[in-house]
Formats: C-alpha cells, structure tokens, sequence
C-alpha cells in the first residue's frame, strides 16, 4: 500500500512537473514573440522617416528654376545714340551661351530707355569660339537695314564686340554677313578682320 501512495505522488510530481515546464516554455516564447513585435516596431520607426525623405526627392529628370539661369551683360545704345549702356540680363544656363546671347542682343533691351542697337530683322545664322576667336556670322539685315551713319554703325559693331568680351575664351571678334567677310557694314568701321575686344574696352 505504502509503495501504491509513493508511486502516485512521483507520477503527480512528474505531471506537475510538465505542465510546469510547459507553462515556462509558453511564457519563454510569450516573451520572445514580444521582442520580436517590438524590433519589428522599432525598425519600422526607423524607417518611415527614410520613406518620407525618398518621397520628397526631387527627380533628377524634373525641371527646377532655382540655380538654373545666368547673368550676362548686353550693350545698348542710349537714348541719345551716342554710346553703349550695358543691361544685365537672366538667361538659362545652356550649351552655346554666346549664341543665347547675341540672340538676346539681336530681341532689343528690356529697359525701355535704351534703344537696339542691330536691326530687328537680323538673324544670328553661325558663331563659334576657337583659340580665342568668336566668329559670328549674321543674316543681311545687320547690314541692308542698318541706317543711321557712322555712330549707328560703331553702335552696332561695338555692342557686338563688347558683349562677347564678357566670355574669357574670346579675344577677339570676326563678324561675317551671310557667311562671308566684309569690309564694313556701312561703310565707316573696318570689319574685313577680326576685332580685338580690348580696342572697344
């Protein structure tokens, strides 16, 4: 009898001791799924400020207008026609600055006290820069429309030669009408070569 008692309470202390050990097991997972539910909170707090950030990425494809132009220097006439006045301008930033910029020429100034220096009609129809020497090539207009005697004549020569001085790599200007040098544009300024931009300084 005293050994049927001391079986049953080593087979209750055993069954306790599973459940026991069951209990601590389910509380040890219990705890790990915890940890594991709070790493993955944490990371994902960690990461939506990246998230966001990547949202507001501007696209390298979508065009921005800040830091995207450029100042130049153009030459006008005064109001009198007696001499050159230099008007800042903002241009976009571009390849064949110069060319943008004869171009701006050619369209007039923005200030309305001063006056155009070259033809409305005239086309800008060539310009490269090689060794120092920007040869711009214009349409007939600079010269069939021209007018105006001498000082329009050194108004228009000279607008040109000193709003390509402005660019370090031209140290002189050649300017051609329809592909071809000239001797002058009106007869007065010698064009037949190439104008160092200092002597319009």
């Amino acid at each position: 009898m005293k050994r049927l008692i001391t079986f049953l309470i080593i087979i209750a202390l055993l069954l306790g001791g599973c459940s026991w050990i069951d209990q601590l097991q389910a509380w040890k997972n219990s705890n790990t799924d915890d940890n594991t539910s709070n790493d993955s909170q944490s990371q994902t707090n960690i990461d939506e400020p990246l998230v966001k950030n990547d949202n507001q990425t501007t696209d390298e494809n979508t065009p921005t207008t800040i830091g995207d132009t450029v100042e130049v220097t153009l030459y006008f006439s005064n109001a009198d026609g007696t001499g050159l006045v230099a008007e800042k301008r903002e241009i976009p930033k571009q390849e064949g600055l110069a060319r943008a910029t004869i171009s701006n020429l050619i369209d007039g100034p923005q200030n309305a006290e001063l006056l155009p220096t070259l033809p409305a009609a005239t086309i800008l129809e060539d310009i490269n820069i090689s060794d120092g020497l920007c040869t711009v090539d214009f349409s007939g207009e600079l010269r069939d429309n021209l007018g105006g005697g001498v000082m329009a004549e050194q108004l228009a020569v000279y607008s040109i030669v000193k709003t390509l001085s402005q660019f370090a790599s031209v140290d002189s200007v050649r300017i051609l009408i329809d592909g071809q040098a000239v001797e002058s544009l009106a007869g007065h300024i010698d064009t037949s070569d190439a104008i160092a931009v200092q002597t319009v300084e």
